[in-house]
């Protein structure tokens, strides 16, 4: 089946087109834009009408001046039926687009792959991963107790450069900033020693963060753009143990991120943190659920290693029995209406 991907710039999306390419025999094409920037709907539909794809994913943003129009999600429509895939449905923001592009008819299935039941969408899902970089042999024992790969998101950078920075900063240079800049606070610290450094101001910056101070039983490594996958994976297949954060950006809800499955194709042991829907996706044997920080702290010096490889293993056959790519995408294509006769 001949996919097309019209996506953002954003590194996750990687990830998720690898998880298509990963089982089937045509390579998808992927046409991207700036979802911050200057639209590309002529070159999108050009793409979308030289290649004539069997089908078409849809992987954006909830905002911003490069998201297609409205009148561009319907040409590509008549092209090929039209899938919007959203990683954050659950998220609130999310909510007023989804249900504008339900209302115009911009897409054939709109799919949630965070997890989260009731997000206004046709079908709900988790995040397919690619298995390839994981099913590798590994050279290496797993020297690291609990590891935590991840980041905080640009919004809530930026956020916390507004709280910790602008009021306290010199006029001249929030003035010459622009709007939507982040700071390279260490360079400004140095400038400016009497401005405090950043401090968490959103519930999963204040989780992430919380997690970096307690380095004598957490690994962080925080993921970049310019980091190849495969240091990710090597890091979490250095793990005995992954915890994990299911709070979503804003803080409103819980959803399962994509390193869920990671965690079970990487054969570590699962730390959720509570009020996460895993239960909805998951055996409770394949993870443990803290409640806190010091609840964290606990598990993880207090789990034996016969514990943390019985609910590594069950979370990796499960992963590898119900949440191959191929099982994902061909539920989502199935809800579509779609046959993929190369299955």
């Amino acid at each position: 089946m001949r996919a097309l991907f019209v996506t953002s710039s954003t590194s996750d999306v990687d990830s998720l087109v690898r998880a298509w390419d990963c089982w089937q025999p045509d390579k998808s094409i992927r046409v991207m834009f700036p979802h911050m920037g200057v639209p590309r709907d002529e070159e999108i539909l050009a793409t979308a009408r030289k290649m004539r794809p069997d089908i078409i994913f849809y992987i954006g943003a909830n905002e911003g001046s490069g998201i297609p129009s409205v009148k561009t999600f319907l040409s590509l429509r008549e092209i090929a039926p039209s899938i919007n895939l959203c990683c954050d449905a659950g998220d609130t923001p999310w909510y007023e687009p989804l249900r504008h592009y339900k209302k115009v008819g911009c897409f054939n299935l709109q799919v949630a792959l965070d997890g989260y039941l009731d997000a206004p969408v046709d079908l709900v899902t988790i995040t397919p991963v690619d298995p390839i970089p994981y099913i590798q042999p590994v050279a290496w024992k797993r020297f690291i107790r609990c590891g935590f790969s991840g980041g905080v998101s640009s919004k809530e950078r930026l956020a916390v450069f507004r709280v910790s920075f602008a009021s306290r900063m010199p006029p001249k240079i929030v003035k010459n900033r622009p709007r939507n800049a982040l700071p390279a606070w260490k360079p400004l610290y140095k400038k400016h020693p009497d401005i405090p450094p950043p401090v968490p101001t959103t519930q999963r910056d204040k989780v992430v963060w919380g997690l970096e101070n307690m380095k004598d039983v957490i690994t962080v490594r925080r993921r970049t753009s310019k980091a190849p996958y495969y240091d990710h994976v090597a890091f979490m297949q250095s793990c005995q143990i992954i915890i994990n954060t299911s709070t979503s950006g804003t803080g409103d809800t819980h959803h399962i991120k994509g390193r869920v499955l990671e965690a079970g194709w990487a054969k570590c042991a699962l730390l959720e943190s509570e009020g996460s829907p895993i239960a909805d996706w998951l055996p409770e044997e394949s993870y443990f659920i803290y409640r806190d920080a010091n609840h964290a702290r606990d598990l993880i010096k207090s789990l034996t290693a016969d514990q943390v490889t019985k609910s590594a293993l069950a979370l990796n056959e499960y992963v590898k029995n119900h949440y191959h790519p191929r099982q994902i995408y061909g539920e989502i294509l199935e809800s579509a209406g779609l046959v993929d006769h190369s299955v």
